[in-house]
């Protein structure tokens, strides 16, 4: 059962519960959340960073998708004043020198603008009690409408001939990203010259790609699915899928998605405007081949990623600003082009 903010505020009054048990009631509840989403959950564990650095994580979510294992570290804290902008940078370190790919901070009590402001540069999450609170409320809803899906009549009016599934996650290769959508056709018949028109959209609505795929005929009861590459652009996205054939339009589904800078070089692809620049991929080469197999290079490497949110989302409007770091950059990228290219 959900424990909510008044609940534990009773606690702390009567002296019934520590601040330890408090956090702890906030730890089972996140990993009651995510393990409801099929993720694989710990808690309370100690994980070894790049840096041989051990990490004391509240809640790690892991999720084996068909192309990329997504990693979340989350944090639970119950104090009785708002988290401050310490608390956020250090989960931010720990998100990188683990390889994770998001961080989390569930507060009971809020977060000062400190926090809010370096969290909007940062690869963490900000979740008060009442996100949580609607994280598992929709959580709850979710599983109860499968539920109700499992014990409904199979009515031709209710049933569409075909479903449409989210079955992948984001795989990012150069400048182009991978998704996976799945099929069910739900009749006793073979369904011919299916096809599938998927949109990518930005969260403005504005459409950054489109295609048409043919998928052919649709074995009838089964399941099948299907690859769809596209541009890969970073931020958060929608993924529009429309099914038919020549006679009908059987269904449509959005997936909403969120493609993240690849490598974390913060400052170069705010300077160069594209994670996806030749020249990134050199730095990522030289970092990945190079820095990671020696202790001064990762820390390196963690200090990097502890100043550069701030720089990169400084300068990353500002033309004037994105040339000098370019001009800086170049000579620099030019010496490593031969080794690491």
């Amino acid at each position: 059962m959900a424990i909510s903010k008044k609940d534990l505020e009773e606690l702390v009054s009567q002296k019934k519960y520590t601040k330890k048990k408090i956090g702890n009631s906030y730890e089972e509840l996140v990993a009651r959340l995510f393990s409801s989403m099929s993720y694989s959950v710990q808690r309370n564990i100690k994980k070894v960073g790049f840096s041989k650095t051990a990490h004391e994580i509240d809640v790690l979510a892991t999720y084996d998708a068909p192309l990329h294992k997504n990693i979340i570290a989350i944090e639970c804290k119950s104090h009785g004043n708002p988290i401050d902008k310490d608390v956020v940078m250090k989960l931010n370190n720990i998100v990188a020198d683990i390889g994770a790919d998001k961080g989390i901070v569930v507060s009971k009590s809020g977060f000062t603008s400190g926090a809010l402001s370096y969290s909007k540069s940062s690869n963490i999450e900000l979740w008060t009690h009442t996100k949580l609170e609607k994280e598992l409320e929709k959580a709850k809803t979710n599983r109860d409408n499968l539920q109700m899906e499992e014990f409904e009549e199979d009515e031709d009016d209710k049933a569409p001939a075909i479903l449409i599934t989210n079955s992948g996650f984001i795989g990012e290769i150069k400048n182009k990203c991978k998704r996976f959508f799945g099929i069910v056709n739900n009749t006793e018949l073979s369904i011919r010259n299916v096809q599938a028109k998927i949109t990518i959209k930005n969260d403005k609505g504005e459409i950054l790609d489109m295609k048409v795929i043919k998928l052919g005929t649709i074995s009838p009861n089964s399941e099948q699915t299907y690859p769809v590459s596209f541009d890969a652009f970073t931020g958060s996205q929608t993924m529009e899928v429309i099914v038919f054939n020549d006679e009908t339009e059987f269904n449509m589904k959005t997936f909403d998605f969120k493609i993240k800078s690849p490598g974390a070089c913060f400052i170069a692809t705010a300077a160069f405007g594209t994670p996806f620049a030749k020249e990134i991929d050199i730095l990522r080469n030289w970092r990945d081949i190079s820095l990671k197999k020696h202790l001064i290079g990762r820390k390196f490497i963690i200090f990097y990623y502890y100043i550069s949110p701030p720089i990169a989302h400084f300068i990353e409007n500002i033309n004037l600003l994105k040339s000098l770091t370019r001009s800086i950059l170049k000579p620099f990228i030019k010496i490593l082009k031969q080794k690491y290219s």
